[in-house]
């Protein structure tokens, strides 16, 4: 393999040491068991009543002998955070405090730093059935049809076993599995391309145990990865799906550079795989870090990522739709033009999307009907053009744009509504949550003779809905 390749792959790599090196949170409390004090607690034990609308209370550690106390809260919408600088003997005189107040209440529960295990145990089982568990018997190959049967079952219901066994006794907040939860489905994507990376065509073969192999140590190692470092650095939920819904982002934006940039017309079979792989592992990458970035010094509520997520995906399909409009697919083998149209608008989108998080707070139930709102009023939108232009042969004009104005004639008023109400959790609670995962939208091709962008060998796909149920 090139060298090229092996540095694209240890630069990825790094991204992880990037991540995990961030500033360390450290205990509030005597004992080691509160590592953040969130809204709820402040209230129930009375602390910071000088903070009516406090978020969250973190404490980080500078160097060897100086820390940060860092408390969020809202003033009258906005978002502030007050910092303190602590040396040694105020830190330690700061956690007896706090364990005086906590441990002495009788209000007092074990089980307040636990709010995530749920998520972390069912996304583990979730990934144990629909990714690891049929990578394993791939990878066996026994002729024994049992064999395969048999370690499939095994795997799959290790996920659960293993889960729970190592959370049984740990912190764990909500923060940390939805890292957790980001880091398992992108996991199978860079596996996926790490496969493209390293074995170029050699990777499609039949007997290559290549794809699976990278999917289970990818998927697994990702969701393991993301759990030390949101455990380490204290993400909170907001965090943690900000920085996720960013790498989802570069992950898209990975194949639609590939595209765009022409690379796909003139590379052959081995190095079309691999600079296709390289791309969109440097560019998912750098989605980890434009996460780190934009939520280092601004404060994302719990569903301020959905707000973003939203408005990436509307800001691709706007310049998209009206390209569609304009131009009805007459130069459809300059598919640069339409790959390009969703490059400009996604970057466009993100960016508008965090401009409007940091002045927003919302709920993740107000940022999951966001999600909700723009692709039920796409569906409308497709519906109706579907139903005015489908026997038409300019429904390829028509159809684009229509989807995109029911998308935006729904999500423009709903985020106008949750603007004033963005503190005030009644306005919109919910169980369902709705996540998109971006890098979904892009599956792997074959290349044709007239230049369509594809890649050859079978295909491997990530799902784009991921829509779950909390039962209470």
């Amino acid at each position: 393999m090139k060298k090229k390749y092996l540095l694209i792959l240890a630069i990825f790599l790094m991204n992880f040491a990037f991540l995990y090196s961030q500033e360390e949170a450290v205990p509030l409390d005597t004992a080691g068991k509160v590592m953040m004090l969130d809204k709820d607690m402040c209230s129930k034990f009375s602390l910071y009543p000088e903070y009516p609308d406090i978020l969250d209370v973190y404490i980080y550690k500078i160097n060897y002998n100086q820390y940060s106390l860092e408390i969020n809260y809202n003033d009258n919408g906005t978002r502030k955070k007050k910092k303190v600088n602590l040396d040694e003997t105020q830190y330690n005189n700061y956690k007896l405090n706090i364990s005086d107040k906590i441990y002495s209440s009788p209000s007092f529960e074990l089980g307040l730093q636990k709010s995530g295990r749920t998520e972390f145990i069912a996304s583990a089982v979730t990934y144990s059935l629909g990714a690891w568990g049929w990578t394993v018997p791939v990878i066996i190959n026994s002729n024994d049809v049992s064999i395969n049967i048999g370690s499939y079952f095994l795997s799959a219901g290790l996920g659960f076993l293993v889960a729970y066994a190592s959370t049984n006794d740990s912190y764990i907040t909500e923060g940390m599995a939805r890292f957790s939860t980001f880091g398992g489905s992108l996991g199978v994507y860079h596996g996926l391309m790490a496969s493209f990376l390293m074995g170029g065509k050699d990777a499609f073969k039949s007997d290559s145990k290549m794809i699976p192999t990278s999917i289970l140590i990818g998927s697994v190692g990702e969701f393991i990865a993301n759990y030390n470092i949101a455990k380490n650095n204290k993400f909170t939920l907001g965090k943690s799906s900000a920085i996720g819904n960013y790498a989802s982002i570069g992950a898209a934006i990975g194949p639609l550079v590939y595209f765009t940039s022409g690379l796909a017309r003139n590379s052959d079979i081995d190095e079309g795989p691999r600079t296709f792989a390289g791309i969109s592992l440097l560019t998912s990458a750098a989605g980890y870090v434009a996460g780190v970035l934009a939520t280092k010094d601004n404060y994302y509520a719990d569903g301020d990522a959905g707000l973003v997520s939203s408005s990436t995906i509307l800001g691709a399909a706007l310049p998209f739709s009206l390209l569609c409009a304009v131009d009805n697919f007459s130069n459809s083998t300059d598919y640069e033009f339409y790959t390009g149209s969703l490059l400009v608008g996604s970057i466009a989108g993100a960016i508008l999307g965090d401009h409007f998080a940091k002045k927003i707070n919302l709920t993740e139930s107000q940022g999951t009907y966001l999600n909700l709102g723009f692709l039920g009023g796409g569906l409308v939108g497709t519906g109706l053009g579907l139903i005015m232009f489908g026997s038409s042969n300019d429904m390829g004009r028509y159809i684009p744009i229509m989807a995109t104005a029911g998308g935006i004639a729904v999500f423009a008023p709903l985020l106008n509504y949750y603007w004033d109400r963005s503190i005030d959790k009644k306005y919109a609670e919910s169980n369902i949550k709705l996540d998109f995962n971006l890098a979904g939208l892009y599956g792997m091709y074959s290349k044709s003779s007239v230049g369509t962008p594809q890649i050859n060998g079978p295909s491997y796909k990530l799902p784009v809905l991921d829509f779950k149920y909390t039962f209470k």
